[in-house]
């Protein structure tokens, strides 16, 4: 199902995120961010969070990807590798 949205990549700002076990854990945590980006002229704000580097923080910048027909669903343009 999710394979047949269209899907576009943008830039993105990390706006704000959580991390699953305390943040000064590095090994088996993770930090999901909430993003804000600018589609046509409109900004959106994520309504879902996308897993990013342990190493990002608030005002970074990530290439993503949004749904074409939803802009505030995102998704990661590829896996990670920490």
């Amino acid at each position: 199902m999710m394979n047949n949205v269209e899907k576009k990549e943008i830039t993105a700002t990390i706006l704000e995120y959580d991390t699953v076990a305390p943040e000064v854990m590095q090994i088996n945590n993770s930090k999901w961010a909430i993003m804000t980006y600018t589609v046509d002229g409109k900004v959106y704000i994520s309504k879902n969070k996308i897993q990013v580097p342990m190493r990002a923080s608030v005002n970074d910048t990530l290439t993503i990807k949004y749904n074409v027909k939803d802009p505030t669903q995102i998704y990661t343009k590829h896996l990670f590798v920490l």
